[in-house]
């Protein structure tokens, strides 16, 4: 029995009888199917990818302190913008917990200024050092 006929036979579908051509058409069209439900998959895990890749930015001086933290919580990872004692604009990633680090990389507590406070507390990656 041919490939052709097994499929054909497992989807409900009687072949034998057919021409050579009628089953080639059937067969070219199975594998059209599935490779239009393969592109389909590997768009839609693309574009998972993408949304993962996607961070907000902030100002954290236009902010609450507990905006802040709730902000970086909901969403994982976000980017704070904020002025420097200098003048200089400044800004790094901050992030919920270290799963949202490189994978050698954990967290330390460090501070952002806040609309109400100059010291609100956040966390950010930081690379492990031998003498941590």
């Amino acid at each position: 029995m041919s490939q052709v006929q097994a499929e054909g036979r497992w989807r409900g579908l009687r072949l034998s009888g057919r021409s050579a051509a009628t089953r080639w058409l059937f067969a070219a069209r199975m594998m059209e199917v599935k490779m239009k439900a393969a592109v389909a998959l590997a768009l839609g895990f693309s574009l998972l990818a993408l949304d993962a890749q996607a961070i907000s930015r902030y100002n954290s001086q236009t902010m609450s302190c507990a905006r802040i933290q709730e902000t970086v919580r909901r969403e994982g990872a976000v980017i704070l913008a904020y002025t420097g004692r200098g003048g200089a604009p400044l800004y790094d990633r901050y992030v919920a917990h270290s799963g949202f680090c490189n994978g050698t990389d954990i967290t330390r507590v460090t501070s952002v200024p806040a609309s109400d406070t100059n010291r609100c507390i956040v966390y950010r990656c930081f690379q492990k050092s031998h003498d941590t």
